[in-house]
């Protein structure tokens, strides 16, 4: 059934400014080709790459599901792996790396003016809807594991590589979301299916939904590099999730990973996020030389508590609809506050919307039993009860 309580409207709410968060099927669609056709040149007979059996596949919040729109702007961020096999070690120059990929990508016109050098990565800038990131590296062999998936990557401002391991972190992530992909063995691996339903998991909601408020956060006098970056926001929900704890509700899962947060915050030392699949790998590392961003981060922690509590509380006479917009952002709360009125002025004139006894919400009737059939009517309360 459909708002049975207050929590199934605000749930219903959050997963509708999810799916606005998400890439529309026309950007997926270009997302696919671009991908496809840089994955092409990757691997292609005449790179200098190609001698060190290059694999190319997805990784970040693309692989993960959890893409968010920027606030401000348009473009999305795409994350993408080249890793090589570990013959490439004997060059043992990490910008030498970058510096190939980057010239080997101005070898194609397409590329050629859409380049940009990052510390770790290439960017491709497309102009409108994403830029796609390149992340170049190479298979770290442990001696006592053959399979071993992880990675060392160049880091140019260190001058140094990095130990890391996409691949088993999203397998990590997925996991903690009680959905796992295959990892498919061939030079370019296909992009996740998109889900396009309500039914995508908790977990997967909740970091999209941190994101979300971080950006609209941030974007409020905070310098903008102050913000945490979305690994550590993506690591910690993962890290705290309890499907079992926190219940069948997104709002619920959402003060549950607040109140954990809190409480770590609370310690002495400062808080440290690391890869749970690559524990030599910390994300939290730019907080040692910027210590402001980790006040900041505790702060954002404190704001979104305390303004996440108030609308739970069920005593509570705060307008919740106007909370919202502050938290998640004028236009796009506009948006689903619209879509679901829409949404539930059909079910009424279709008689098929109820008030649940006890509590006065509204509900879908269908296949329900003892309910007050509601009156057609052109307004719709959404926090009534």
């Amino acid at each position: 059934m459909l708002f049975e309580s207050k929590k199934n409207q605000i749930d219903d709410l959050l997963v509708r400014i999810g799916r606005k968060l998400e890439l529309t099927k026309t950007q997926e669609d270009r997302v696919a080709s671009s991908y496809d056709s840089v994955g092409k040149w990757l691997v292609k007979a005449e790179s200098p790459l190609f001698n060190f059996d290059p694999q190319v596949f997805p990784q970040g919040s693309y692989k993960l599901q959890t893409t968010v729109k920027p606030i401000g702007k348009d473009e999305y961020d795409i994350d993408i792996v080249c890793c090589l096999d570990g013959a490439w070690k004997s060059i043992n120059k990490p910008v030498a790396l970058l510096d190939t990929l980057e010239n080997w990508m101005k070898e194609n016109g397409n590329y050629k003016d859409k380049i940009e050098r990052m510390n770790r990565c290439i960017r491709v800038n497309y102009e409108g809807d994403f830029h796609m990131d390149i992340l170049p590296g190479f298979k770290h062999q442990k001696a006592d594991c053959y399979e071993s998936t992880e990675m060392l990557i160049p880091d140019r401002k260190l001058q140094e590589w990095k130990l890391t391991n996409p691949k088993k972190y999203a397998e990590w992530f997925d996991g903690k979301a009680l959905k796992t992909y295959a990892i498919m063995e061939r030079e370019i691996q296909p992009l996740p299916v998109p889900q396009r339903t309500d039914l995508k998991p908790i977990l997967k909601r909740l970091v999209q939904l941190l994101k979300r408020h971080r950006d609209v956060f941030f974007s409020q006098g905070q310098p903008e590099k102050s913000a945490p970056i979305s690994i550590v926001l993506t690591t910690l929900a993962g890290d705290t999730y309890d499907a079992r704890q926190s219940g069948e509700y997104l709002c619920d899962a959402l003060l549950d990973f607040l109140t954990k947060i809190k409480k770590l915050t609370q310690n002495k030392n400062r808080l440290k996020v690391f890869n749970p699949v690559c524990h030599e790998e910390e994300f939290t590392e730019r907080w040692d030389d910027h210590p402001e961003r980790y006040t900041f981060f505790i702060e954002w922690i404190d704001s979104f508590k305390k303004d996440w509590e108030s609308i739970l509380d069920w005593n509570s006479n705060i307008d919740i609809v106007e909370k919202l917009k502050v938290l998640f952002g004028e236009d796009l709360t506009n948006a689903v506050i619209k879509e679901q009125a829409e949404y539930v002025n059909k079910l009424r004139e279709a008689g098929q919307m109820g008030i649940l006894g006890s509590t006065g919400s509204l509900y879908s009737t269908l296949n329900s039993r003892n309910t007050i059939k509601v009156r057609n009517n052109t307004f719709y309360g959404c926090m009534e009860d």
